[in-house]
């Protein structure tokens, strides 16, 4: 298949054959299919693609009045798991900072989960961070996915270590604090294959934040942030909340004899679940 889009191909097949809207909406009306001349007018300019059921079912029959092959269209419809991967926002816009370019992770990517289990050691330090995460590819050969974690400006000393389905690969210092990490998949993954991954974030030296939080540019099936203290050290005060749809939200949490924090969200996204402690 070529590289042009759903609307491309749709435009140059009714310029070859010298139809109209008019002319494909009694057609397919006259096979049993009711389309609306603005809906095929919105599929031919690329404003919009087939979503609906109904519609998805009439792209068949589009094909074949058009004289395309089998697929031709309806090949170049986004999968619900690629309409939701492209339907990203950027993960500096979620941590707040300005970069000169957006940070998207890799649009071929849908993540179906992702879950950060936060050490915090007897000295107050966050000793380390696990971060696991379930995608699915929306295409072969799919060999990489890029993180973002966000950090105090100009510090260099994170140490990134795979743990499971993928390998550590390049890591750079971007703006505003934010650091790129890239993840090298144990193989390239085909269409629809599922592969989870786990790494562990960790520091040269004493990381005495008092916060952490999980980001996330795309819609989730399920988000978990898991904050745990050693337990000679626990924390006078707790908070926990998420933002999402451009509305935070955040609500005090009592430890009462336990030693975590845990928020946990589901069908969540684009958004930010956050944990905060005092000492």
């Amino acid at each position: 298949m070529d590289t042009d889009s759903f609307s491309e191909v749709m435009a140059a097949a009714m310029e070859r054959r010298g139809a109209t809207l008019a002319d494909l909406r009694e057609r397919l009306t006259d096979r049993g299919h009711s389309v609306s001349l603005s809906a095929l007018s919105y599929w031919r300019s690329g404003q919009r693609m087939p979503q609906r059921q109904t519609s998805l079912e009439a792209i068949p029959e589009l094909e074949a009045i058009l004289g395309l092959d089998e697929g031709e269209l309806l090949g170049r419809i986004p999968s619900t798991l690629q309409r939701k991967a492209l339907d990203a926002v950027p993960f500096n816009d979620l941590v707040g900072v300005e970069t000169s370019e957006p940070l998207l992770s890799e649009s071929f990517l849908f993540r179906a989960s992702a879950h950060i289990v936060v050490d915090v050691g007897a000295h107050r330090e966050i000793a380390s961070a696990v971060a696991r995460t379930v995608l699915v590819a929306t295409r072969d050969g799919v060999e990489k996915e890029t993180l973002y974690y966000h950090g105090d400006p100009g510090t260099d000393d994170l140490v990134v270590r795979a743990l499971g389905g993928c390998q550590a690969g390049e890591s750079t210092q971007l703006e505003g604090g934010i650091r790129s990490l890239e993840l090298l998949f144990d193989r390239p993954l085909a269409r629809d294959e599922q592969v989870v991954t786990e790494i562990e974030l960790t520091h040269r030296g004493l990381d005495l934040d008092t916060s952490y939080s999980l980001a996330t540019g795309s819609a989730l099936e399920e988000a978990l942030l898991w904050v745990r203290f050693h337990p000679d050290c626990l924390p006078r005060r707790c908070w926990l909340g998420f933002t999402e749809d451009g509305a935070g939200y955040e609500w005090p949490v009592e430890l009462a004899g336990g030693r975590s924090l845990m928020e946990r969200q589901t069908a969540f996204g684009p958004g930010r679940i956050d944990a905060r402690w005092e000492w």
